[in-house]
């Protein structure tokens, strides 16, 4: 019997260490990736590494979130160092679509 793998469209807010990761580890696992980061030099060095779609611009962006097509996305991350945006951007998604599942990435007060 073969085991058929369920692709996920999965739209990660912040290209640094931990969207990274997470983008590295899912992309392995056969699932398609979107990444949202700020920073024009980040999104083309995490496209031209991984087998992503990186869409530069503000992730609680209505526009931008529509450009990274969460509107069809099964889970979206918001994993930046700002707690603030992470939140904004998770409400973004929230209201463009009722599938995807918004999850925050709080910062511990060891990491500030």
């Amino acid at each position: 019997r073969s085991e058929e793998t369920l692709t996920v469209r999965v739209v990660i807010v912040g290209a640094g260490h931990d969207g990274s990761y997470l983008a590295e580890r899912l992309v392995a696992e056969g699932q398609e990736v979107v990444i949202i980061e700020a920073d024009e030099d980040k999104a083309i060095r995490i496209q031209e590494r991984l087998d992503v779609l990186a869409v530069e611009g503000n992730g609680a962006s209505p526009a931008v979130l529509r450009r990274a097509g969460v509107e069809g996305a099964g889970l979206f991350l918001a994993v930046t160092d700002n707690d603030g945006a992470n939140v904004l951007a998770c409400r973004g998604a929230k209201a463009a679509s009722r599938r995807a599942f918004a999850n925050g990435h709080p910062r511990s007060h060891s990491n500030r």
